[in-house]
């Protein structure tokens, strides 16, 4: 370092050490982002709740019925032992059918039907 300042040897020795610390830290303690391994459906039609497995495949909403060729199963979640389709689903949820007797199109508050939630 024929020529150079003492300030700049400084300015690169801090250089060294904070790229350093930032490997350290990206690659040390951190196990990763968690991913959902399930998302919560319910039948807007009859209130039932399904646990849809997602780690190995994706969906296409709104899904079918397991069994039936109709598909009125959206996403929702639970908040204060209630359950909800989410304010971005309500308006796909209005256009599925007229028939949707499970779920309060205004709030989305979803009558339930079945306590345990049936896995798929």
């Amino acid at each position: 370092m024929q020529g150079a300042r003492p300030w700049q040897i400084v300015v690169v020795i801090l250089g060294l050490l904070v790229g350093g610390l930032g490997v350290y830290m990206s690659l040390g303690k951190d196990d990763g982002i968690e991913i959902a391994d399930s998302i919560m459906l319910v039948d807007v039609q009859t209130g039932d709740l399904y646990r849809v497995d997602v780690s190995k495949r994706g969906i296409v909403l709104p899904m079918a019925v397991p069994g039936t060729d109709r598909k009125s199963m959206m996403p929702c979640h639970e908040q204060d032992g209630k359950w909800f389709v989410g304010d971005r689903f309500l308006e796909s949820v209005k256009g599925i059918d007229k028939d949707t007797k499970a779920v309060n199109l205004s709030t989305g508050e979803i009558t339930v039907t079945n306590t345990k939630p049936k896995d798929i």
